[in-house]
């Protein structure tokens, strides 16, 4: 279910329509939410801009850390590659010509989250590290 959403992601950044924002800490991805809707990934855009302003896009030169890309899409696929179990919540049948609409709640070893589908199309994703 999660594999159309993230196929075509090379590398942790927008690509296409397709937005993701993951916290990558040293025990690896705590947290991701992917958008497959620009104005959904365009509204919380906007507002990490207003709460963070350039701070998200400076370099630190004097950081304890390092970006390293490689070790980032290496979390994020990590966490990805579990198997999740999915339990529907809510699903919206039309039959007026609507959309058909699924919210399902996933289910991993090490992560728990809901996936959004419109059409039987993925278009937001939440996952967080279980407790």
């Amino acid at each position: 279910m999660l594999r159309p959403l993230f196929s075509g992601i090379p590398r942790a950044e927008a690509i296409g329509p397709t937005a993701v924002v993951a916290l990558l800490t040293e025990n690896g991805c705590e947290t991701l939410e992917a958008f497959d809707m620009p104005l959904s990934w365009e509204a919380m855009h906007e507002a990490a801009i207003a709460r963070s302003g350039e701070t998200l896009f400076r370099m630190d030169e004097d950081s304890a850390f390092e970006y390293k890309p490689e070790r980032a899409i290496g979390q994020v696929q990590a966490m990805l590659a579990q198997e999740f179990d999915d339990r529907v919540l809510y699903e919206h049948r039309p039959t007026n010509g609507e959309s058909h609409v699924r919210i399902l709640s996933l289910t991993g070893e090490t992560h728990m989250g809901e996936i959004v589908e419109v059409d039987k199309r993925a278009i937001h994703v939440v996952l967080v590290r279980k407790a």
